[in-house]
Order: C-alpha cells, then structure tokens, then sequence
C-alpha cells in the first residue's frame, strides 16, 4: 500500500493528479494499483474531486488518454441507506433490464412484511449474479462515495476488479461534510492499493478552507440526478454559519442542532424565500443532507474534544467567545449567566436581533428584557428564573405569579408585540406560567414550532383554537393536564412528540385532529395518565415512534393512517395497550411486538383491516365487541350474523395478503387461549356490488338459501340466467365448545387466484403452530364454495 500527500490548491488540480494515478495501466507494468482512495483536504473536498473526476471522464473532448473505460460505474452513497440501496445504485448504472430491477421491489414488498428494517437490507443474490454477468471481462471504473461505516468489499455485489482488464476504482469514505479523520485508518487494513490526500499549495489556509466549503456545499445541495434543492453560495453560508456557532461557543452553548438547524437558517434569513413554507422545505431538506455534519458536532459537544472536526484550519473560522456570542451583523445571540442577573437593557439596541437563547439567566418575567427586539423570530429560554422569585419563600412564589399575572392582565398590547414576530418558542426547565398563558399565546399567530420540556403542572388546554399555523409541536418530560380536542384545530400540524409526560388530571385521551392532512410523525416515548391514544384520521401519518413505559394506557387506534410498520419492539412489554385499532390501515406490512412478550401482556383486542382506506369501517361498540360489517361484499350474510351474534372482542383480522399474518408468530402462545377471526379475500374480490342493484342486470333467480351478492366482473354471465355453480350457500350453524377460543377464517379469492392457495396452507400451519381450534373454514374461489362446519383440532 502506497501513502502520498499531493499538493493541490483547487478540485482541477486534484482531479489532473488522480487521473495521472487512474491512467496506469495494470497491464502491461508491474504496477497492480488498480484501487485507488482519495481522503480529500482533511476530509474536506473529496467529494466535490470524484465527481469531478467522473463529469472529466464522461466527456471524450475532456477524457485523457489512456482512460477509455467501457462503462463509468458512479455510485454517490454518501448519504447511506443500506446495501441494497447501493445495490440498486449499482443495477441503475448499469441500466439492467426491468425485469432484475423489479426484483428489488419485490424483495423490499417482502422485507416489509417482515419487519426488515431499511438499514438492514442486503443484497439480493439474484441481481448479484446479474451484475456479475454484466461487467465481466470488461474494462471498468467504479468511483464510490461510501457514506457506510465500513469498507466495502464490491465482490460482494458481483464486481470484480480484474488487474488484467485494468479496471479501477475511486473512492472515499468522505462526502457531505463527514469530515472524519479517523476513517483514513480503517482504510489502511483493506485491499486499497494507493491511499491520497491533499494539503495546500500556495493558497492562504483561509481562502482555501472557503474554497473548499462552498464545493461541498454545492455537491450536498445536489439530489442524486444533479438538480439543486437550493443555491450552492446559500449552503455554503447555511454550513458555515453552523461550523462558525459551533466552534465559536461549543463548550457553553447547547445548540441541539437535530432539531433546531433549519430554524437558524431560517430565522436569522439566511434561506430567505417569500414562502415561508417553501422556506422551512428546503431547510429542512438540506439539514437532512448534512446529516453527518450534525452528528459530528453532536459527538464533538458531548466528548468535550473534537472527534469528528479534524483540522486547524476549520477552527480559524472564528474566534471563541465563551459566554455573550454575536453574529455579525448582530442577528442571533446567546447568553448564559449561570450567577449573574441580566440587565433589563441588554438588547436596547438589538432591533436587528432575530435569535435569541437564554441559559440559566435571571431577569424579570414581568418585564423581559427582549421586549424591545421587534425582530425576533427564534426565542429560546433554558433554565431561566424570574428575578422577582428567585429568593422569595413558595408562598411568595405563589403570591408572585398571581401578581405577574395580573401585570400581563393590565399592560398594554404594544408591550409584548414582539411575540407576534415569533416562528419558534423553545421553553426548557423554565417556571414560567404566563408565557404559555392564553393572553400570550394569542399573541403567537405566526409561530410554527412550540418545544416545551420539563413544564410544571402545564393546562395544555390554552393550545386550543390557537397557534393554527403551528407546525411542529413537542411536549415533553412535563406534566400537564388537557381537554379531549386540545389539537382540534391544528390542522397544518406535520409532527408531534409528547414524550416523557405526566398528566396530572383532566382528559386521558391524547386524539390528533381527524381533518389534518399534514400530520406525518408522532413520537411518543413512554406517557404517565394516558389511557387513550387516537390518531385515526390522520391520513398522512406514517412514521410513528412509539417506544417506553405507559403504565395506564387502555387503547391505541391508528386507524385510516398510512403506518407501513407499527414498531412495538422499544415498548415496555407489561404497558402494551390492551386494545389496538388498525381499521383501514392499507399501508400496513407488519407489527413488531416486544422481545419475550408474555402470553397476558398482548393485547385483548386486536382489530386488523387493510382492504378499505376508511378510518370509520366500524362503530365504536362494534370494536369493542362486534363484528366489522361490509368487509367483504361477498360475504354470507349468515355467516356474518352468526359471528356478530356469538362473538364479542378478540382478534378480528381483514387483510389482503397473508404476508402479514406473519406478525402474529411472536405472540402465539397468546392465541392459544383467544378468539381469532380471519377474513382474507384477494385484492380483486374487495369492492363487488349486488347485482340486483344495477339496472343493466336482471333479477337472478337463486335456490332458497343461497346468496344474491357477487362481484361485478360477474355481470355478464348472470345476464343470460343464474349459475348455480357460482352461488354461495349460508353457512350452516356454528356450534361452539368456547366463545373464548375460537377461530373462524373466511377466504374469497378469484379465478386465476389459485396460488393464494399456498398462503391458506401457510395459514393453516401457523393455526397448528399456535394450537389453535378452526371451528369454521369459508374458502370461496369464483367456482365454488367449500365451508367447515364442524370444529376441527389443529
């Protein structure tokens, strides 16, 4: 293995010398180099040199000679997904035939009912064995941008670097501000023949370091089809705004940059768009594509030394400033006073102030010193006291908030306008009762994120009807209490976390507003009180992170919600709710239970429906305790009362693809002692229509005893007269040995649908595997009817 530092003082002068390196041809010399890794300036511009390197190569005007490679394979997975995400990266530059690229569909539909996490998807042996065939005996160069923790063998995704062809590769493990100086060394014990760095010239240190940040920037801003989600120069400045603040108070201030970096972006106009909305997007999008960046920072705070942030050169970006930071022009401040008191005219002459955070300050909660910034967008108070409160008895508290309280009630408007300008309160530890009152927060018609943590005895019941352009909204290790519809009226609300609570008293059902369309992540990490929680409705919700001890809680209903996964693994398995609704869930592929769940800690009821989109398929006493009606168009209406009438709660399952009964295997020692209802019919067999409810088609004449509903794509032969070989007869009376444990499965598949088949054995071994008892099996199949009547032991 070869080590050398090249000097370089642009991303040309770096791309001529590793093309230099790329044109040896491992053929005719005794030189077998053929791997090539390039570490960029400390980490910095090594991503911007590869795809430079690529665009050279790809234009024969601009192609050196000697470098004719039959096929450029540029994998960009600097922003890592999985290996089978860089799988389908490889089979896309390839351009393999659609049939091995639906493989990954396939495979990713398949792993979705098996609870495979994204992260954890490998590749598919298939489509490895197709790339294999695709680039063998043939001359290559493959430039990776490996965003993984490790190195990667690409043998493992069927390319072989043969010498002999002369076939090389690029790579780094750098990209999109990783900035890691440590993963130079996992590279030193791998096949990498030659590894490269660069180190300045001539260039001032400075100037370079600028250089280099914008050409990083500009490759982050980029989607992977090279468009740009926001001017490079606006993420360049969005990047070094954040390596400014972090190395300018890093060792005092928490900037908790996960959750608010595309709010100093914003709030201080550094992405300036005239919608608010568009603006916040992008933010939001681009935070994301610097991911790595944010994780530095945050290993750097809580390390107390840089792990991540590698060179001198970075740290010449700004002056440390321990306590009072101003960012030129005076826009954004941060104060902490852990001894001191603030003084009431601190920001007199702040007007241009945006940002402002507050830590362990002591001022006037009757008259905050911030008062006069009309500017201010970003407001953040951590651990702050009240002057007037700080060394008074509890009565005296008591007596001082009543007294605030009636100040804020006899001050006039023009005192606290500058709440009117707020996009974002964040309250931490803060005892101060008035700010989240109702005369306040009217103030507050522009503020799309609310964060409040560690509140005390908080009536959230102020939030209702107001911050309607609230968007995000995060409560938690409080306690509080609050009415039924406390987020009625937050329509445009797109993510909410109610993590760590204790309500107090007052309402124990946590509802999401049925009309919100935007409502797309809840995060919920363990709750005291709640004994209800409603989301159903929430048509766009799709992420739910629901984890920790919920020592009361009764139900969860997600039902006509667009969750794929509901993840119960991180749930304390003594505090899973003893009723989960999951009505017109179509999206859903899978439910993963605690590990070791005890056959008394699953849920007593559990209501399946993935055949409808609607959140409203039942009443609420028919979850509790009856039968979800109109399922299945087809079914036997006698059937369909028998189990209405002789069975109440359980687990009443309505799907379309078995795959998903595979959830059920980890709870069946609890199957054993439940009921369990099964209706599965085909995608085609959901929606039919009775046909004596059209005009176009004649009464059908059928025996006595016999169903008159069918499916639609019936129509044309019921025209010409009834086929008794296509009716369903009612099933006959169920005789049970125990309303408690029983199983009843319903089937309707449609003609050409006979391989279903397979996946009613499938059902059946897994009855026999959870010791289950069938009472009835229906399996209607276009053609005919077959129904179990009699129990049959498993």
């Amino acid at each position: 293995m070869r080590t050398e530092v090249i000097k370089a003082d642009t991303i040309d002068a770096a791309v001529d010398r590793i093309l230099n390196e790329l044109a040896t041809d491992t053929r005719r010399s005794g030189n077998r180099e053929n791997v090539v890794y390039f570490d960029g300036w400390d980490g910095l511009g090594a991503s911007a040199v590869l795809q430079a390197v690529a665009k050279r190569l790809a234009e024969p005007l601009t192609r050196p000679a000697g470098l004719e490679f039959e096929k450029i394979i540029h994998i960009d997975c600097s922003k890592w997904q999985s290996r089978r995400a860089m799988q389908r990266e490889i089979a896309e530059q390839l351009k393999l035939p659609n049939r091995v690229m639906q493989m990954f569909d396939k495979q990713d539909e398949d792993d979705d009912f098996s609870g495979l996490d994204q992260g954890s998807r490998g590749e598919i042996a298939q489509v490895v064995r197709e790339v294999y065939q695709t680039t063998r005996n043939r001359r290559f160069l493959v430039i990776l941008h490996n965003g993984s923790p490790e190195v990667l063998d690409l043998f493992d995704f069927g390319i072989f670097l043969d010498r002999y062809a002369n076939s090389k590769m690029l790579w780094t493990f750098q990209g999109r501000f990783r900035l890691d100086p440590k993963m130079i060394d996992n590279v030193k014990n791998t096949s990498t023949d030659v590894i490269l760095s660069a180190e300045r010239d001539v260039q001032d240190p400075k100037e370079l370091w600028l250089y280099l940040v914008h050409h990083e920037a500009a490759q982050a801003c980029c989607n992977k089809h090279g468009d740009g989600i926001i001017d490079p120069s606006i993420a360049a400045e969005c990047v070094l705004y954040m390596l400014k603040q972090s190395w300018t108070g890093s060792h005092v201030i928490d900037y908790d940059w996960a959750i608010h970096t595309s709010n100093y972006w914003v709030c201080t106009e550094i992405i300036a768009l005239t919608d608010l909305d568009k603006a916040w997007k992008v933010a939001d999008v681009l935070q994301g594509e610097v991911r790595l960046l944010n994780c530095g920072i945050a290993n750097w705070l809580s390390n107390g030394e840089s792990t991540i942030m590698p060179s001198s050169h970075l740290a010449r970006s700004a002056e440390r400033m321990p306590y009072w930071i101003w960012i030129s022009p005076a826009t954004c401040g941060f104060v902490q006073s852990r001894s001191g008191v603030i003084l009431d005219s601190m920001f007199e002459h702040s007007h241009r102030l945006s940002v402002l955070k507050l830590s362990w300050c002591t001022f006037s909660f009757s008259s905050p010193p911030f008062l006069c910034c009309h500017n201010l967008r970003f407001l953040w108070l951590d651990h702050c006291q009240d002057l007037v409160t700080r060394s008074t008895t509890d009565q005296h508290h008591i007596d001082a908030h009543q007294e605030e309280e009636e100040e804020l009630d006899n001050s006039t408007t023009t005192a606290w306008e500058c709440f009117r300008s707020l996009w974002v309160l964040d309250l931490r530890y803060t005892d101060w009762d008035q700010i989240l009152s109702a005369q306040l927060m009217d103030f507050m018609t522009q503020v799309r994120e609310l964060n409040v943590m560690g509140a005390k005895n908080w009536d959230m019941s102020n939030l209702r009807g107001r911050l309607q352009n609230i968007r995000k909204l995060r409560v938690t290790k409080s306690t509080c209490c609050f009415d039924n519809n406390v987020f009625s009226e937050m329509d445009g609300l797109e993510l909410l976390d109610f993590s760590g609570n204790t309500v107090s008293q007052g309402m124990t059902s946590l509802s999401g507003a049925a009309s919100n369309s935007n409502l797309k992540t809840v995060i919920i990490d363990g709750c005291d009180g709640l004994e209800v929680i409603s989301l159903q409705g929430c048509r766009e919700l799709r992420n739910l992170f629901f984890k920790g001890l919920f020592r009361s809680l009764e139900e969860l209903d997600l039902s006509g919600t667009k969750v794929k996964t509901l993840n119960l693994r991180e749930v304390r398995a003594n505090s899973l709710p003893k009723r989960i609704i999951l009505l017109g869930c179509q999206k859903l592929h899978a439910i993963l239970w605690p590990q070791n769940i005890d056959t008394e800690e699953a849920p007593h009821v559990l209501c399946i429906e993935t055949t409808s989109t609607s959140a409203s398929v039942v009443t609420p006493t028919e979850l509790t305790g009856g039968e979800t009606p109109h399922a299945h168009p087809h079914g036997e209406g006698s059937l369909q009362q028998q189990k209405e009438d002789k069975f109440k709660g359980g687990w009443q399952i309505t799907l379309t693809d078995t795959r998903l009964l595979r959830s059920i295997s980890p709870v069946h020692s609890y199957l054993s002692t439940a009921s369990v209802h099964l209706d599965i019919s085909s995608a085609g067999a959901v929606g039919g229509s009775n046909i004596q409810g059209t005009s176009n088609d004649k009464l059908v004449q059928v025996p006595p005893h016999t169903s008159t509903i069918m499916d639609s794509k019936y129509r044309d032969v019921l025209k010409h007269g009834s086929v008794p070989a296509m009716m369903m007869w009612d099933c006959p009376e169920i005789f049970l040995w125990s309303a408690e444990r029983t199983c009843i499965i319903k089937v309707v598949l449609h003609l050409g649908q006979g391989n279903k088949l397979l996946g009613m054995l499938q059902l059946l071994l897994l009855m026999l595997y959870c010791g289950l008892s069938l009472h009835v099996c229906w399996l209607h199949h276009s053609t005919y009817t077959i129904t179990l009547p009699s129990p049959v032991s498993l």
